[in-house]
């Protein structure tokens, strides 16, 4: 069986983002699919292409109230599966104790539990 070679542990969410393309006139919201500490797993029915710059702001998420974070970075892959697709953002920095506190720590709290059940 393959390892997993990721860098940052994914984690499903629930929440609401807005993603923009700057100097351009392209917006659309999704719903949060996974989520890491570098980048973003997000269902919509918009097309970005790969390699497409954007902003994305996570509205608000699950166990986070409202957050407006906005955190910059581009667009590595569009997987279709109906008329809805994901959009895989990899942001420039990763999200951090600092810029986007109530998001670091849900993140943390996740892979702790994760850690906690793989060490049964």
């Amino acid at each position: 069986m393959p390892k997993n070679e990721r860098k940052f542990a994914r984690f499903p969410m629930s929440g609401l983002v807005v993603i923009r393309v700057p100097g351009q006139n392209i917006q659309c919201s999704g719903t949060i699919e996974m989520i890491a500490l570098r980048g973003v797993g997000v269902y919509t029915r918009e097309k970005i292409p790969a390699g497409t710059l954007v902003q994305v702001e996570i509205i608000s998420f699950a166990g986070g109230g409202s957050s407006n974070y906005a955190l910059t970075g581009v667009i590595r892959n569009h997987d279709r599966y109906n008329e809805f697709g994901v959009l895989g953002v990899e942001f420039d920095n990763e999200i951090s104790s600092a810029d986007q506190p109530k998001l670091y720590e849900y993140l943390v709290s996740q892979f702790n539990k994760l850690t906690e059940y793989n060490n049964r």
